[in-house]
Parts: C-alpha cells; sequence; structure tokens
C-alpha cells in the first residue's frame, strides 16, 4: 500500500504550530459541513461564500490556509467523503460561473480532494464508491490522466488506473482490494506523493 509521503503532525508541535493546525482543522470542517448539510438555503450560503482563490487556499475567520495533501489525515474517513462531496459542490458552482480549476500550479485544495479520493478508495470502505460518484460530477479538465468525470463505472476507472500504474505488468483482476490499492497509489502518484505505505 502507499502513504502520503510526510507525517502528518512533524510540522505541528511548536504552539504557533498548533495553532495552524487548528486552523486547517477548521477549514477541513467547514467543508465537510457543506458536504453533510441537505440542499436549502444555508448551504448555498456556505457554497457561495467561497471565491476563487478556493483552490490554493482556505479562509477560516480572516485567516489564509494552506492545505497540503498529508492534512486530509486529520479527517476520519467518513468526514473525508462528507469533504469530498462539500468540495464538489463549491467547484460546480465556481464552474457554472465560469472560474474553472486548473492543475498547472497544483491547487492545494484539489491535490487535498485527490489524497481524499485515493484514502477512500484503499480505504475498502463502503463510502469510496460515493466518494467517487461525487467527485467524478465535476468536469476535472486537467485530470484527463485519471479518467475522472468521463462517465465511467466505479470498477472500470479502478481497473483503468491500475493497469496505468502497473504499465506492462497484467493486473491481477481476481483481487479487487489489490487493483483498488495500484489505483490509490496511481492518483497519489499524479499529485506528485512518491510516498511510502499507508
Amino acid at each position: 500500500m502507499f502513504l502520503l509521503s510526510d507525517d502528518l503532525f512533524a510540522d505541528h508541535q511548536a504552539g504557533d504550530q498548533a495553532q495552524a493546525l487548528a486552523a486547517k482543522q477548521g477549514a477541513l470542517d467547514l467543508l465537510v459541513t457543506i458536504g453533510q448539510l441537505p440542499a436549502g438555503r444555508i448551504r448555498d450560503q456556505l457554497v457561495g461564500a467561497f471565491g476563487f482563490d478556493f483552490f490554493d487556499h482556505l479562509t477560516v475567520a480572516d485567516v489564509a490556509v494552506s492545505l497540503e495533501a498529508k492534512d486530509i489525515l486529520l479527517l476520519s474517513l467518513p468526514e473525508r467523503l462528507a469533504f469530498l462531496k462539500g468540495v464538489s459542490r463549491v467547484l460546480r458552482r465556481l464552474i457554472r460561473d465560469g472560474r474553472t480549476p486548473c492543475w498547472c500550479h497544483r491547487p492545494s485544495t484539489l491535490k487535498l480532494s485527490l489524497a481524499a479520493l485515493a484514502t477512500l478508495v484503499v480505504s475498502g470502505k463502503a463510502g469510496r464508491k460515493l466518494a467517487f460518484k461525487a467527485v467524478n460530477r465535476v468536469e476535472w479538465f486537467c485530470f484527463r490522466d485519471l479518467a475522472l468525470g468521463q462517465g465511467l463505472a466505479y470498477e472500470d476507472w479502478i481497473r483503468l488506473l491500475a493497469e496505468q500504474r502497473l504499465g506492462d505488468t497484467e493486473p491481477d483482476s481476481a483481487d479487487f482490494a489489490e487493483l483498488e490499492r495500484h489505483a490509490g497509489a496511481r492518483i497519489l502518484e499524479f499529485i506528485g506523493e512518491t510516498g511510502q505505505a499507508f
């Protein structure tokens, strides 16, 4: 299996770092909340509060928070699913407003979303297919290599990513959990997390 390359808490040991960690947690929690809320006025207000800077950092209580892929580990697996639903809702609104995300400068929010998806895919938990569905509802223009937003079924998508990762080696299609691990590793490689086992 594969993991994010950095230790989550290595950067957050001193007092100032604890504040930074709390700010990151608050930013993530806001997107989790958006993902959990039913459609309605309150959710629309929260989604509408995000601007184009959403792609590079989140602002919570007037503090800009820079997120890294490893920060997704602050959330439990169910929270990661809600996070992806929240991000999907914000991205769809921004795209409707003509603000299309681009992967060229590696925006942290998109990187974090793909890290969340990768960790859910390899988890073997029921939520992984719902996470894929949430992410797949967004037109990911720069993620053509990952075949997101292109109408593939979950199982076909997993096989495609496993084949990309393995190259010339034929994947063992009888072990779907192994294919999911390869797919998760392929996503992490795509976002630059060359990483260790997780």
